[in-house]
């Protein structure tokens, strides 16, 4: 009986289907400050998936600061994070998914 159980498990997992193959994620990602500052941009170049700009934002009077994303954008194509009237981009990066 013992022996009858362990064929029978080793079936089930010869026949369970392997994981797909995973698309690679986004590489060649670049990020910078919009001209003239008024927010970032961020753009991956290959693989699968999206990217999306982030913009640290400071009040040009000095009273405020604030993070601003941008929209998720698909590999080739730009996300833009904007700040806004009366502020001022002072930091760029990106983040990126599947």
């Amino acid at each position: 009986m013992g022996a009858l159980v362990t064929v029978a498990a080793g079936a089930v997992v010869s026949i369970t289907p392997t994981a797909a193959h995973a698309e690679p994620w986004p590489s060649g990602c670049k990020d910078g400050y919009m001209s003239p500052r008024v927010g970032t941009w961020a753009r991956c170049a290959s693989g699968a998936g999206y990217v999306r700009a982030i913009a640290k934002c400071h009040q040009r009077d000095g009273s405020g600061q604030k993070t601003v994303y941008g929209p998720w954008k698909w590999v080739g194509k730009t996300s833009r994070a904007m700040c806004g009237p009366n502020w001022i981009a002072v930091g760029h990066t990106h983040t990126i998914k599947h």
